[in-house]
């Protein structure tokens, strides 16, 4: 039978899933993966300065990098992110990919130079028929499997209907496996701190 004092150890090294949020907001993303488990977000990218100051308030250990813009080469397993709406929202013009508020480019960027492994990313309906096969065909030349569904607020208890695209993706093969991903420091560490399975300490 397996020795159950062996496999101890094994588990306590399970990798932590990196987790880069987009377009943060006040982040809800953040708390979805504190409320998951095993999900530690590494940096934000928010410009709304009162959304940004609640991110400083529930997340002050976690860097708000601002405009995706600043964000390069941030290593990571998961990359989250409500891209702005604008461009497709009803209220709006509809301008889509002409509308300066068009950001998918920079995502899929951030996504291609992280390697993470997963995608999530959310937007209002009327995206369908303006930029959503831009997106999957995207994440699709970028090496993932992606697919789509409709999940509205009222799904998860809100009182209210509020229909969300959602988009799913998966790196279909390499990925950051043994790179990105963390465990806890040899024994001797300082208490709390993590290092990536390359060897590498938090932080760098």
């Amino acid at each position: 039978p397996p020795d159950s004092t062996k496999d101890a150890p094994r588990r306590s090294m399970q990798r932590l899933v990196r987790h880069l949020d987009l377009f943060s907001g006040i982040g809800g993303f953040a708390l979805a993966a504190q409320m998951v488990g095993g999900i530690k977000t590494v940096g934000f990218s928010e410009i709304d300065a009162y959304a940004s100051q609640i991110l400083t308030k529930n997340f002050p250990t976690i860097p708000n990098h601002g405009d995706i813009r600043n964000i390069n080469n941030i290593k990571v397993d998961l990359v989250t992110g409500g891209f702005p709406c604008q461009p497709f929202s009803s209220l709006g013009s509809r301008n889509g990919k002409e509308d300066h508020r068009y950001l998918w480019p920079e995502m899929l960027r951030v996504i291609s130079e992280s390697g993470c492994r997963w995608v999530c990313a959310e937007n209002v309906p009327r995206i369908i028929g303006v930029a959503l096969d831009d997106v999957l065909d995207g994440l699709e030349s970028a090496g993932y499997t992606a697919w789509t569904v409709n999940i509205p607020a009222c799904a998860v208890g809100a009182p209210h209907y509020r229909p969300r695209i959602w988009v799913v993706a998966h790196r279909k093969s390499g990925g950051i496996d043994g790179v990105v991903g963390e465990r806890p420091s040899p024994k001797g560490a300082h208490e709390g701190e993590w290092r990536h399975s390359d060897g590498r300490s938090d932080g760098n």
